[in-house]
């Protein structure tokens, strides 16, 4: 694969999965067989509980209290994929107290619940709140916004009055700070069925891809007529941000809590997508799928010599060997070598004697059929690598939407990432 250079610097989720069936329990794969690819996807999600939670009372002027107090718990898990038709938004799920993430976008849900409590200490009634958080960071600056929602949902027992004041500040740590903290002027009056919303913008002042930066919100909470403690409610957002100037001629920012998913679909890229597929579904060496992350190589030099070593090629006709990769140009037009794992990772660069050469057909019903290239190499599980017989163009144009993702995702030189191969 060639892999685009942008700008000034080099580059070089409920998951359905593909499978073969041709592939023998022994891992002796045949000459041929069938690939299935999985459904789209969308993005890679994960979670994390509710950090730093807080609660605190003000005194009325009845000589009572008003006290808040917290949701706890939430839950974490590890990055899963999100299915395609899900919506574009980090989907938020009201009925659990936890922040979700993708790689550019968190959604965190917060539950307060507000006790009025008379002279005696004894509680009058409650109101129940519930705060939201949606952020979408930027890959392209080093300011983004989050969008605020405080929801008054029920009551229950007898307040003195049902209308609550709600006032919200957002704030950020390390170099990172709330240029507009307020989603709204001051404190804003609600009742029972009311929402109050509004957006706050987060800067960083310079990047540093070692800044682990995180939100934070506090509200303030009361009913006319209490004396506010600032504040009595305050919670966290648990992702670490990182901000960094390495992966184009624009500084950008993402959740380091999810791993970078590239995704590459057979619709676009044809025999190279195939190519990648092959690899993750017949190989012991599965690259870029969990657990066989692949590292970008931003050396554009160590690319290169990847590339030249394994792709060591030869006009059609030419005699095989297992190093050679033999043009099949009568019956592939415009052929060339597309390797994998890339030449662009930690992991390329592989013997090219030790490669699978296969190409590709498909049938009329639209199945995806591998078939052993290289006579004198059958194909086997335990290869480290794959190279695929592909047009030229589809092997150029997977790899400047893969230089595309490496920047909109923000992968480091020698970050990890999965790829994704999809219909």
């Amino acid at each position: 694969m060639v892999i685009a250079t942008f700008l000034f610097l080099p580059l070089t989720a409920g998951l359905a999965d593909a499978n073969n069936g041709d592939v023998s329990d022994s891992g002796v794969i045949p000459n041929e067989g069938t690939l299935v690819p999985a459904p789209p996807v969308s993005e890679q999600h994960a979670t994390l509980p509710v950090e730093q939670q807080n609660g605190g009372c003000s005194e009325t002027n009845t000589g009572g209290q008003i006290c808040i107090s917290t949701s706890q718990g939430g839950e974490s898990s590890q990055p899963s994929r999100a299915a395609a038709a899900a919506a574009t938004d980090v989907p938020c799920d009201a009925e659990k107290v936890k922040w979700i993430y993708s790689r550019s976008k968190s959604c965190g849900i917060f539950k307060m619940t507000m006790t009025e409590r008379d002279t005696k200490g004894e509680p009058l009634g409650t109101a129940e709140l519930e705060a939201k958080a949606e952020m979408s960071l930027s890959a392209s600056r080093l300011q983004w916004n989050s969008h605020l929602t405080v929801s008054y949902v029920k009551t229950t027992g007898k307040l003195t009055t049902p209308t609550v004041n709600v006032k919200l500040t957002a704030g950020c740590t390390k170099s990172c700070t709330a240029i507009s903290p307020s989603p709204w002027f001051g404190s804003q009056s609600i009742l029972p069925g009311g929402t109050l919303q509004g957006d706050v913008t987060y800067q960083v002042a310079s990047p540093n891809k070692n800044d682990n930066i995180r939100a934070n919100y506090e509200a303030y909470i009361t009913q006319p007529g209490t004396l506010p403690t600032d504040p009595n409610a305050s919670w966290g957002d648990p992702g670490n941000i990182r901000c960094d100037n390495e992966v184009s001629a624009n500084p950008g920012c993402v959740y380091t809590v999810v791993k970078p998913l590239v995704v590459l679909p057979i619709s676009q890229y044809h025999d190279a997508a195939l190519t990648y597929l092959f690899q993750q579904k017949t190989q012991v060496e599965k690259w870029g799928e969990p657990g066989w992350e692949m590292h970008r190589e931003a050396d554009e030099r160590i690319a290169e010599s990847h590339r030249t070593y394994t792709c060591r090629t030869a006009a059609e006709g030419a005699v095989s060997t297992p190093e050679l990769f033999v043009y099949m140009s009568s019956t592939i037009p415009d052929d060339s070598c597309d390797e994998y794992p890339f030449a662009a990772t930690k992991e390329g660069g592989s013997a090219p004697g030790q490669c699978n050469d296969v190409y590709f057909t498909t049938d009329s019903n639209g199945g995806f059929h591998f078939h052993q290239a290289n006579p004198t190499k059958p194909l086997s599980a335990d290869a480290p690598c794959t190279r695929g017989h592909v047009k030229s163009s589809d092997n150029t144009n997977a790899g400047l939407d893969l230089g595309r993702q490496v920047q909109s995702l923000r992968i480091l030189p020698g970050e990890s990432y999965q790829l994704y191969i999809e219909q």
